[in-house]
């Protein structure tokens, strides 16, 4: 039962830092029409390769001690203001 727990514990991992933030940024980029689900895919891992880092690296020129807790919060506000900002932009769409 514990090496399934941990093996969740792995998947959510990697989607939560290593899609997730990139694909949301993807779809605020380029909207819903203008590139497939591969390309979406590539930009997205990229994307999040870049922004999870950088995140990082801002909380700690804030002296925020870096610690799992704190990259995972990181992260979630990261991407609670990317879901803002794509629930804004499609709102303005219609």
């Amino acid at each position: 039962m514990d090496v399934i727990f941990h093996a969740i514990h792995i998947v959510a991992g990697i989607v939560i830092v290593v899609i997730l933030p990139g694909l949301l940024a993807s779809y605020i980029i380029f909207g819903d029409k203008y590139i497939d689900y591969i390309e979406r895919l590539i930009i997205s891992i990229s994307l999040s390769l870049v922004l999870s880092p950088f995140i990082v690296f801002i909380a700690n020129l804030m002296q925020i001690p870096i610690n799992y807790f704190s990259i995972i919060a990181e992260i979630g506000v990261l991407i609670i203001i990317e879901i803002a900002i794509l629930l804004f932009v499609r709102k303005l769409m219609k």
